[in-house]
Parts: C-alpha cells; sequence; structure tokens
C-alpha cells in the first residue's frame, strides 16, 4: 500500500488526499525537510498559519492560499489561542505544473480573499475522497479543477481587474439577455449608479465595454447556430439579438474576420 504522501498519479490531475482542519488551543504544525512527492495547497477561511522559510517566518492570514511544489521543503504552524480553520489538498498528475503555471499559481502564497463557492466544493470533494463511491476519482479531480480555476480568476482579478457583486448580478442578468435589446440604463439602475459611472465600473471588472461584452456574447451565440444548426441567416441574427442582417453581417466579419455565410460554409 503507498502512502498518500509517497504517491504520484500516471492520470492528468490526481486528488491523493484533502480534508479540512480546525485547529486552535496549542501550537500545532508540519515541518517536511524534504517535502512531499505531490503538491500541496492551503486555503486559510479562518485565523492564521505561520510559514518559515529560509529563516524568515510569516504570518498567513484569512483568505490566503499556501502553494507547495514536489520535495520544496513545508515548514508551517498553528499557534495556540488562534483559531485557524484550513482546507488542504494533497495532488499529483502529469499536468500539474502546466496547470499551475497557466492559471498563474506560482507564487508560495496568494491572497484570493473570500470565496465561499470554492469553500463549498472543497466540502463536495472531501466528501467524494471519504465515501469512494463510484467515479469519485474522477469528481475530485474535476472539483480540484474548478477550485484552482477560481483561485486564478481571482488572482486574476486583484492583479487587472476588480470583482464587484453588483456587476457579477448583471453579467448573469446579461446572459439571460443578450438576445434582447436592452439599454444599458437598465443594467446601470440594477446597480444605482449613472450610466457613465456604471461603464467605468463594468470595465474596471471585466476589461470591456458593457456594449462591446454584449456583443461578444452575441456573436458567440452565432457562431455556434452556424456550426451546429441549418437556421437561415437571417434568424440566426434574430435570435442573436440582429435584427438588422446588414448590420449582423458587418458585426460578425468584425470580430470572426468572415461573413457569417462563409463562416458556417468553412464547417461544410
Amino acid at each position: 500500500m503507498v502512502r498518500s504522501s509517497e504517491y504520484k498519479s500516471a492520470e492528468p490531475l490526481c486528488v491523493n488526499s484533502c480534508d479540512c482542519q480546525h485547529l486552535s488551543g496549542r501550537d500545532i504544525g508540519s515541518f517536511r525537510e524534504k517535502g512531499r512527492v505531490d503538491y500541496h495547497i492551503l486555503f486559510i477561511t479562518e485565523g492564521s498559519l505561520f510559514i518559515k522559510e529560509n529563516g524568515i517566518e510569516q504570518e498567513v492570514t484569512k483568505g490566503n492560499i499556501v502553494i507547495y511544489r514536489p520535495f520544496e521543503v513545508q515548514n508551517y504552524y498553528v499557534k495556540a489561542g488562534i483559531k485557524t480553520t484550513s482546507y488542504y489538498v494533497h495532488f499529483s498528475g502529469t499536468e500539474c505544473e502546466k496547470l499551475l503555471s497557466g492559471f498563474k499559481l506560482s507564487k508560495r502564497v496568494i491572497y484570493i480573499g473570500e470565496i465561499p463557492h470554492a469553500e463549498s466544493l472543497f466540502k463536495k470533494m472531501i466528501e467524494e475522497y471519504y465515501l469512494k463511491r463510484p467515479y469519485s476519482v474522477e469528481l475530485c479531480a474535476g472539483y480540484l479543477y474548478t477550485i484552482l480555476a477560481l483561485f486564478a480568476r481571482r488572482n486574476v482579478w486583484d492583479s487587472h481587474y476588480i470583482a464587484d457583486e453588483r456587476i457579477e448580478k448583471v453579467l448573469k442578468r446579461m446572459t439571460a439577455d443578450f438576445g434582447m435589446e436592452v439599454d444599458i440604463s437598465f443594467y446601470a439602475d440594477m446597480c444605482s449608479l449613472s450610466v457613465s459611472r456604471f461603464t467605468h465600473l463594468f470595465k474596471r471588472c471585466t476589461g470591456k465595454s458593457p456594449k462591446n461584452y454584449i456583443l461578444e456574447m452575441r456573436i458567440k451565440r452565432a457562431s455556434e447556430l452556424l456550426e451546429n444548426t441549418d437556421l437561415p441567416m437571417q434568424k440566426v441574427g434574430e435570435e442573436t439579438g440582429f435584427t438588422d442582417q446588414n448590420y449582423f453581417s458587418r458585426i460578425f466579419k468584425k470580430y470572426k474576420g468572415v461573413s457569417p455565410f462563409n463562416y458556417r460554409k468553412s464547417f461544410n
């Protein structure tokens, strides 16, 4: 029987072990001079954790993740009197490094803030890991991939954009409304903002103007319809919010580089 600390999966991504720890009352920690053969992530959701590296101690507070790669020294602990909750996962696989690099999760400590959905996914992953139901290995890998993607998204937001609950609600509404003519003022009212202030905030959160964001959704949906259905060209335009066929063709070509007709022809 191979211990989880010595297991290296031949699959692209595999959860070796995971759990949630609630610690307080005494100093307790872990010191692995040679690290482990797998990857290790800690997600602090309450209190703080202290890590030591190159003789320097660093307090890692709520909302941070700590990432250890294979064979890296691991030295961390919780101090007595600090109620600390942390989720952890050990994982291995042939695509782990490529995955972390692609998600730009390269630092030892990364602040990602509070992500309730990530906590919920951790709980589901832990449940699957312990219950060992059919396809639990695949589900655990799926949950971990989603968790890493959520961490990456928040990390990108912190680096380039900002997260705002008001804009999150607007994005969900836009997804439902993209095929209809909805004035930007409607979404501004949802946020209790003027159109100009809403537009500024929207661009800070998404990197795009509201108009361009909606247009990109429409073109994406139009592309799918052209690829996978035999709907007449005019109907494709109408289904995606373009009542003027000439405007639809012009905008589609601007985004895709070819006309709707030639785009569909390329898939036949």
